[in-house]
């Protein structure tokens, strides 16, 4: 079974071939800062409409579409640490 994340990146794709929009709705946002919050990664919301993540100590703002990525680039990690592989 995908994991919600990915189905969101379809989505983005999608989105993007049909709009040139990496717009995320809010349903989308929130699947994405669930899949990192159960990773340990906090996800805040900035008063100019981003979000900063706290990850290892560190923190980054970024967008909505940006912390798409910064999901998937977990989420890959993990595949490629995992023992099934």
């Amino acid at each position: 079974m995908r994991e919600g994340i990915e189905v969101v990146a379809d989505a983005i794709v999608r989105r993007w071939d049909a709009e040139r929009s990496l717009d995320l709705r809010s349903n989308e946002v929130e699947q994405v800062r669930a899949f990192l919050t159960a990773r340990g990664v906090e996800v805040r919301d900035l008063a100019d409409g981003r979000y900063e993540v706290e990850s290892a100590g560190t923190r980054e703002a970024c967008g909505a579409a940006q912390l798409l990525l910064f999901g998937l680039r977990r989420l890959l990690a993990a595949r490629r640490n995992s023992p099934d592989r």
